[in-house]
């Protein structure tokens, strides 16, 4: 075996382990952008009915896991009006309402667990029959609340206890930073090592030299 062989063979594990790193913090990044998104929905966002409707139907990009699933219908003195439990058929999520509604404005509050395993959730109003005298819908528990909840349709992310569902994206942000650190740290140390190694067999090479 050549020496120029034996002296390749730091450089390919170091290009090794440096790709498996570069691979891992791609990876990561994966889960913020994996969460299941409503393609469809109904009531639309702002939508007004003359009639009163029979139910809430949310349509997302993956199937959704049942356990866990919120969808709220309230009224602007916060009465519920939704009834029974959602149903799920494939990426649809379906919730019935009492019939009829009353003429009035509406927030429909849902939480749904997305394929991912990570909960997500938002609020959307709409209305019913003549609203000319209605009260407007108070803004959303939010992290992010909306500037006004009269005149914002589709409120945004909404969770039940106030609080931001959905901190996957803050995770893996950290992770990322993490596995930037430890690479770096890695990748000096094997620089390190390998400027060694070739510091010794260079200093061997030349005693060989000279004998």
């Amino acid at each position: 075996m050549s020496h120029q062989t034996v002296a390749h063979r730091p450089v390919a594990l170091l290009l090794g382990v440096l790709s498996v790193i570069a691979w891992l913090i791609l990876a990561s990044g994966v889960p913020a952008y994996a969460h299941d998104q409503v393609t469809n929905q109904t009531p639309a966002a702002g939508e007004h009915f003359d009639t009163s409707p029979d139910e809430v139907a949310l349509t997302f990009t993956g199937e959704p896991l049942s356990v866990g699933a919120i969808i709220m219908v309230v009224d602007a003195e916060g009465e519920s009006w939704e009834e029974g439990e959602p149903s799920f058929s494939g990426f649809t999520v379906t919730q019935h309402l009492k019939s009829p509604l009353p003429d009035g404005n509406y927030q429909v509050r849902w939480r749904i667990v997305s394929s991912d395993g990570h909960p997500i959730s938002e609020s959307f109003l709409f209305s019913v029959g003549d609203v000319s005298d209605a009260l407007p819908i108070p803004e959303p528990a939010s992290a992010d609340s909306p500037v006004s909840a009269a005149d914002n349709a589709n409120q945004g992310e909404f969770s039940l206890d106030g609080a931001s569902d959905d901190k996957t994206s803050g995770d893996s942000g950290h992770l990322r930073t993490a596995l930037l650190a430890g690479a770096g740290a890695l990748a000096a140390l094997m620089l390190f090592a390998l400027g060694r190694v070739v510091k010794t067999r260079s200093s061997r090479r030349s005693k060989g030299t000279t004998s």
